[in-house]
């Protein structure tokens, strides 16, 4: 949430130069400030231990969906292989991984 708030304050400032960039948002920016920020107050001790591996369990969970949706794109993954990648090495609920499955590119 701290990356989220600090790039909803900054884009709350900016003004757009055209329609188009004051429309659409660029998600990789949005995200990219949500893990920076994520990542140095857990590395400056916010929260405890506790707060540090709730974002190295985000980390690994962004990174297997990655990898996931290369894999599916490229080579064809299949169900089962996607499931088991999110869920035994990624330590993903079924849930979430069922719902990452759902909305996976095609």
């Amino acid at each position: 949430m701290p990356g989220h708030y600090l790039q909803l304050a900054h884009a709350n400032e900016f003004r757009a130069p055209t329609l188009v960039r004051a429309i659409f948002q660029s998600g990789t920016f949005v995200e990219g400030w949500a893990v920076y920020c994520e990542q140095m107050m857990a590395e400056q001790g916010y929260g405890g231990p506790e707060v540090k591996m709730q974002q190295l369990k985000m980390r690994l969970r962004a990174i297997c969906n990655a990898i996931i949706d290369q894999e599916i794109h490229a080579k064809n993954m299949s169900e089962k292989e996607a499931m088991d990648l999110m869920i035994k090495e990624g330590f993903q609920q079924e849930g979430e991984a069922v719902a990452k499955w759902k909305r996976a590119p095609a």
